[in-house]
């Protein structure tokens, strides 16, 4: 439902700004990959969010 998704992708942006504002200053390839995957996640999760919302059909 959007109410999940919506709670889903709020948790997720929280988390993901959590991690990066305090792995910010680390090099280590290992945080860049996450935090690139994180990003990819939370864009994900709005896309489809912004599909359920233009069509209302997105089964979750």
């Amino acid at each position: 439902s959007a109410s999940a998704l919506n709670l889903h992708l709020g948790l997720l942006t929280r988390f993901s700004l959590y991690l990066w504002s305090h792995d910010s200053s680390s090099q280590d390839v290992g945080h860049i990959i996450y935090h690139e995957l994180c990003e990819s996640i939370v864009k994900w999760l709005a896309d489809m969010l912004a599909l359920e919302s233009a069509t209302n059909t997105f089964l979750a």
